[in-house]
């Protein structure tokens, strides 16, 4: 790893994605803040590959023949989780393959061998979390870029985008019971904006708000954490949520106390009235 280079993440330029509303950097995958990349070729060693079911149960879901359209939702979810497991397979996921490579030193056959493994690595998880229909009807080395163009261009004439719709109106009766956050990572993947985030929460919740008083208070704190800016996406769509359960306005659920949304929040908050976002 390297102290004196800072590499600036670049954008896709995959405009096959725009037929799923697809695009990266909107939301990137990991914020990379300073850290830099820098590999020795000859130290990377082989990565592990999960078993099938303890790699796939930690997706919300595997990729289905009749449900293609989620693709964005699915791959938003699994460069996350495929990222998470090293500092190379998070360059890897955020790095064409020409950048990625020039991230190792070492002798040429080395970084070969090490790009290769990652590679494999990357083909390995991604065919396990598609169901075994879609590996047969698309089978393919399934690396980074195949993924990106092959593959998308193939099942692009194969989706049902009604699949997207029913996703969504499941992912807001979820977010309804407490749990919010499916609900902003499924809008996050498909490249919504943070005021058609709001929107949709608007949507989900704004039913609960009955009374004039309930009203006035769900309008308040919607415009108080939605322009809020100390605070991440997901941070403070939890904190008007939170606020919403302190003023009655939504029910308490298990779903709402076991979701963490990071030591910012040690407790329900009355972060507003704190002047605290």
């Amino acid at each position: 790893m390297s102290d004196t280079t800072k590499l600036v993440t670049t954008k896709d330029t995959v405009e096959r994605f725009r037929k799923f509303s697809f695009r990266l950097e909107t939301y990137p995958v990991l914020e990379i803040g300073n850290f830099v990349y820098q590999f020795d070729a000859a130290e990377i060693a082989p990565p592990q590959i999960n078993e099938p079911f303890e790699f796939t149960e930690k997706m919300p879901f595997r990729l289905e023949r009749n449900a293609l359209s989620l693709f964005p939702e699915f791959y938003f979810h699994f460069k996350r989780l495929f990222s998470s497991q090293s500092h190379a397979n998070e360059a890897y996921c955020r790095y064409d393959l020409e950048v990625f490579w020039s991230l190792f030193s070492g002798t040429e056959e080395d970084i070969a061998v090490s790009v290769s493994q990652v590679e494999r690595s990357f083909a390995t998880h991604f065919r396990i979390c598609l169901s075994p229909d879609v590996q047969e009807d698309y089978p393919m080395f399934y690396t980074r870029k195949n993924v990106e163009t092959k593959f998308v261009d193939r099942i692009a004439s194969d989706c049902d985008h009604r699949s997207v719709g029913a996703r969504f109106s499941e992912l807001v009766r979820v977010a309804q019971t407490g749990d919010v956050i499916p609900l902003v990572e499924h809008l996050m993947a498909f490249e919504f904006s943070e005021d058609q985030v709001w929107w949709a929460i608007t949507t989900a919740y704004g039913g609960f708000a009955q009374t004039d008083s309930q009203i006035r208070t769900f309008n308040r704190k919607i415009k108080y954490w939605e322009f809020c800016e100390n605070s991440s996406l997901f941070r403070r769509v939890k904190g008007f949520v939170w606020d919403l359960q302190d003023a009655g306005i939504v029910g308490v659920t298990k779903a709402n106390q076991d979701t963490d949304i990071g030591s910012d929040y040690s407790s329900s908050p009355s972060t507003e009235e704190s002047g605290r976002c």
